[in-house]
């Protein structure tokens, strides 16, 4: 197993064919950028990234309540269910980032791109409002987080051949949350660290396991501030 994220071949090595994002699946993603040629890789193949926890101002505190809100109402009327559902969640995440960043990016959903070892629509295309260039790609799956965390692996690539230093993934399913961090090093090979698993429990009165609302808050400031810091260092990078 390799643990350094490095890939051994340069970034503009193709793959036989050009497939779309869907069609790459965990093994394939781990053989092909040489993060594990087991033949049934594991998670923690992947090198570790280690998110840092920004503050939190006033303003972005009352940015987080109404977040939480906004999520307990979403909650008491639309379950949890399929990927269409979870992506309604996503997207109360991914407005409240923006407008902590003062709208410095735009939130645009299935947004086709295309690099050179895959191509087809990003579930969500975190897009700098400045340069119009695409600095981030949101993957949301209802199952298996493993052919998200695929999937996302190749299109963070894209963007990073599109001329970006730096890219952010995330995989969710609105539940749990992964953090994907992808740059080139110094000989222009691609490096991907990936988060430990946050996870984000949503409840209300009917809920056999009633959640105390300081701890619910804790656990979306936590994520929010993740999320801050990884914005604050692709935003740095414009």
């Amino acid at each position: 197993m390799l643990h350094d994220g490095k890939n051994e071949q340069p970034l503009s090595k193709r793959s036989k064919s050009k497939l779309s994002y869907s069609q790459w699946n965990f093994k394939k993603v781990c053989n092909f950028y040489n993060i594990d040629k087991e033949e049934d890789p594991a998670l923690s193949a992947f090198p570790t990234l280690k998110c840092k926890c920004a503050d939190l101002t006033d303003k972005s505190q009352k940015i987080t309540h109404k977040l939480v809100k906004a999520l307990k109402s979403q909650y008491g009327a639309i379950p949890i269910g399929n990927e269409a559902s979870r992506s309604l969640y996503v997207s109360s995440y991914l407005v409240a980032i923006s407008k902590l960043f003062k709208n410095q990016f735009i939130i645009c959903p299935e947004k086709t791109i295309s690099g050179t070892n895959g191509h087809g629509p990003l579930d969500y295309a975190l897009v700098s409002s400045t340069g119009s260039k695409v600095i981030g790609a949101v993957e949301v799956k209802a199952t298996d987080y493993l052919q998200g965390i695929a999937q996302n692996t190749v299109q963070c690539e894209s963007i990073l051949a599109n001329g970006r230093k730096t890219v952010l993934g995330i995989i969710t399913d609105s539940e749990k949350w992964f953090f994907l961090k992808c740059f080139l090093d110094d000989n222009g090979n691609p490096i991907f660290q990936l988060s430990k698993q946050l996870v984000v429990v949503y409840g209300d009165n009917d809920m056999e396991v009633q959640m105390n609302l300081n701890d619910e808050l804790e656990r979306e400031i936590r994520l929010r501030q993740q999320l801050k810091s990884l914005f604050n260092s692709e935003t740095n990078n414009e």
